[in-house]
């Protein structure tokens, strides 16, 4: 995970995903698509880091979608980001809660979200 603008960004990796009990598709024509599900979610099995010099990060040069609506990424506050080839959504309450349906909450300087 990483921050950006004091938000919480997740990794959109399978391990990730599941355990967040999401839907991710990735197209080349389509672009890059998330979506709320009814699966359970998985125990998170977490991925390697990368060493802080290897980091970079950009915005996606694809189109980015949640529950299948087209997301202007160049105009949200806080956009989708790539970094190192990985896409990281960013978990505001827009996002996370009202769109993907995730339980969040920031309790003694912890950020917590669950499905």
């Amino acid at each position: 995970m990483i921050e950006y603008k004091d938000i919480t960004y997740f990794p959109m990796t399978w391990n990730y995903t599941q355990a967040l009990g999401l839907e991710t598709k990735w197209d080349a024509d389509v672009g890059f698509v998330v979506r709320k599900s009814e699966a359970k979610a998985a125990k998170l099995n977490p991925d390697a880091g990368v060493p802080a010099s290897k980091l970079y990060a950009k915005l996606p040069d694809f189109n980015v979608y949640v529950n299948d609506v087209w997301i202007d990424n160049s105009s949200e506050e806080y956009p989708l980001l790539v970094l190192n080839d990985v896409n990281y959504f960013p978990m505001t309450w827009k996002f996370a809660v009202e769109e993907l349906g995730l339980t969040a909450s920031f309790t003694n300087n912890s950020f917590y979200i669950s499905k």
